[in-house]
């Protein structure tokens, strides 16, 4: 322990000089003395005592008025006084020195050793004091640190345990949580939405899940934003939104799905607009049932989307054709000639109306799953690297995954993902040979390879007709099916080669 100050008040010289010199002797202290009570007030305000040693027979303060008077003044409730006292105390003046927090009394004349075991005894009893102190406060800070640590974490929990980890929607423990306070009852009547994305599967099956993922949230940003904040939006499910109205009618219901669902329920994406079907009803009073109202409004929902999702799907179409147009304009033009190559083709071949149409189809989407592919890829101005042209080549597959989750693109999924197969078989993605590969995206090979032949790309120079004619001649039978390609050649060339000279 550091050495510690002792304040003596004594207006006796003589016990002034016999103590300091016994303390000096045996403690490891700082003394400083005064002769009046005063000159020990100002001393205070200037020194950090430890003990206090005081007479209580002072020529400016009498009994315990130098010891109240200290204590108003400086708040020393914590510092230990020793009262010295000429004469002896009765017992009601030592009760009143104890109420005081005075440590002990020394009754003069005094044993020096008495005063030294007071003042041994504070010292042990401060350094024990102090040990206590200095462990109790790391105590403290780590109980307080640990406190803080379990307070995040427990609010951490609490917001895991109610909130979606994708959306930060509440989610449906929450909504148990809900039901079993009854929180619900005193909210009545409450609307129930039931809402549901319609082409999660298409996007997860043909953009991979993180885009998937990310149409969940922009849907679920879209429900927080634009219901009112007194609404409740759930997660319900993969691709499903429960929204709780309390304290709202269904007619108000009505009126702010009108309203919210004509302008709102879209969300944009850079390949096509997502909707969501809707289905509504209104939990009215305690004899109701929630989960038969939910029921109700899922029942509703699944109705509406039936209705709707021929007319849905049809959009698709074309939003699809209409992003692939608008991320790459040369597959527009792209589209245009190969549609009108196949279809002379097609003449020539006596196909069906109906086989003309899924040609036609095939045309214009063949290059579909470039959706996928990343624009700065597509848009490059030189030549792809490995990892790019890679990419590149994933576009038949991507294109199948599109196909094959709308019932109006599903008889041409299997031509997309083949339109790059070799007759044989050196293609990709399956590496199908011969007739394995579907007759459809054989034509579409012959029709495809040609248009890009004789058309300037970013980083490839246009061939002249008669050189792309040789060179499509030079792979029949490797690359091309070689029945067709004596079609295309001694049938539709020079068809071909005036289409090329004014669409180009």
């Amino acid at each position: 322990m550091n050495r510690f100050n002792v304040l003596l008040v004594e207006n006796n010289n003589y016990d002034i000089a016999i103590i300091s010199e016994k303390l000096r002797k045996t403690c490891r202290c700082n003394i400083y003395t005064c002769s009046n009570g005063n000159e020990a007030l100002d001393l205070m305000s200037q020194k950090d005592l430890n003990i206090i040693l005081v007479n209580l027979d002072l020529p400016d303060f009498k009994g315990y008025d130098f010891i109240e008077s200290m204590k108003s003044i400086y708040r020393t409730s914590t510092i230990p006084v020793i009262a010295i006292s000429n004469k002896p105390l009765t017992p009601e003046e030592k009760k009143k020195g104890y109420r005081l927090d005075i440590l002990d009394f020394l009754i003069k004349p005094f044993d020096a050793e008495e005063l030294l075991d007071d003042i041994y005894r504070f010292i042990n009893s401060s350094r024990i004091v102090s040990k206590l102190t200095e462990e109790l406060t790391s105590i403290n800070d780590e109980l307080r640190m640990q406190n803080i640590v379990l307070t995040n974490a427990y609010k951490k929990i609490e917001h895991l345990t109610f909130h979606d980890s994708l959306t930060s929607c509440y989610n449906r423990s929450y909504f148990d949580n809900l039901i079993d306070i009854g929180a619900l009852m005193d909210s009545l009547p409450v609307s129930i939405i039931m809402a549901d994305m319609n082409n999660l599967k298409l996007i997860n099956d043909a953009f991979g899940h993180h885009k998937g993922d990310q149409l969940i949230k922009d849907a679920a940003e879209y429900l927080i934003r634009n219901f009112r904040d007194e609404d409740i939006v759930i997660r319900w499910g993969g691709d499903e939104f429960l929204i709780l109205m309390p304290n709202t009618s269904y007619r108000i219901a009505q009126k702010i799905i009108s309203r919210v669902g004509d302008k709102y329920f879209k969300v944009s994406t850079d390949f096509l607009k997502p909707h969501m079907a809707v289905g509504l009803s209104t939990f009215e009073n305690e004899v109701d049932s929630i989960s038969d109202a939910i029921k109700t409004a899922e029942n509703r929902m699944y109705r509406n989307k039936m209705m709707d999702n021929k007319s849905y799907r049809s959009s698709i179409v074309d939003s699809l054709t209409n992003s692939l147009l608008e991320k790459d304009y040369e597959s527009m033009k792209h589209t245009q000639r190969v549609a009108e190559i196949v279809m002379k083709i097609a003449n020539k071949m006596d196909m069906t109306i109906a086989e003309k149409d899924e040609l036609l189809l095939l045309a214009k989407l063949h290059d579909i799953g470039k959706l996928a592919v990343p624009e700065k890829i597509l848009l490059k101005g030189e030549r792809l690297t490995d990892e790019e042209w890679a990419a590149v080549k994933k576009h038949p597959l991507n294109g199948y995954n599109i196909c094959k989750t709308i019932p109006e693109l599903l008889p041409i999924a299997e031509s997309i993902l083949a339109h790059h197969e070799w007759w044989n078989g050196e293609g990709y993605p399956q590496g199908l040979r011969y007739k394995e590969i579907p007759l459809l995206a054989r034509i579409i090979s012959i029709a495809d390879a040609y248009d890009v032949m004789t058309n300037s790309s970013s980083y490839r120079k246009a061939i002249s007709h008669d050189e792309a004619i040789e060179e499509l001649k030079r792979f029949a039978g490797t690359q091309f099916d070689p029945n067709l390609l004596k079609i295309f050649v001694n049938c539709c060339a020079n068809d071909v080669k005036d289409l090329n000279r004014i669409t180009g």
